[in-house]
């Protein structure tokens, strides 16, 4: 969403020295430039199990609602690795697929989960974890 964001920002800059005797379309690629750019999901988990999703633009959010998620036994997190096919570039001419390392964060119950977070550093996952453990009192396993 960044590079698209990126781009209708760099198409509204190119339109205003195009033409500026028209600014609908100019502040219309911006106006989604500025969306694109500045939107996001976050979670809002609480001890007493009411929780939220929120999507947020510039940090406030602007619409929230109930999230559906499961008691936890415990929090988990571990290391995934995931690869890409390219069919193109330097990747491709080397072997064909583009490996990637995260850390995931999840709570558990029985056999059901919920992913809260997957990121690239294993101590911002690890630190979450912890954090999330504490606040439900629940088991943080590694």
């Amino acid at each position: 969403m960044k590079i698209l964001g990126i781009s209708f920002g760099v198409l509204a800059v190119l339109a205003a020295m195009e033409n500026i005797n028209e600014l609908e379309p100019v502040v219309t690629m911006a106006c989604i430039s500025l969306i694109l750019l500045s939107y996001s999901i976050s979670f809002e988990i609480r001890q007493d199990y009411i929780h939220k999703k929120h999507l947020k633009l510039f940090g406030l959010s602007l619409f929230k609602w109930k999230l559906h998620c499961i008691e936890p036994e415990y929090v988990t997190v571990f290391s995934t690795s995931s690869s890409k096919g390219s069919d193109w570039g330097p990747v491709a001419a080397m072997n064909g697929k583009l490996s990637e390392q995260n850390y995931v964060v999840r709570i558990f119950r029985g056999r059901q989960y919920f992913t809260l977070l997957r990121t690239k550093s294993r101590s911002l996952a690890e630190t979450k974890a912890n954090d999330l453990g504490e606040l439900l009192g629940v088991e943080t396993r590694f």
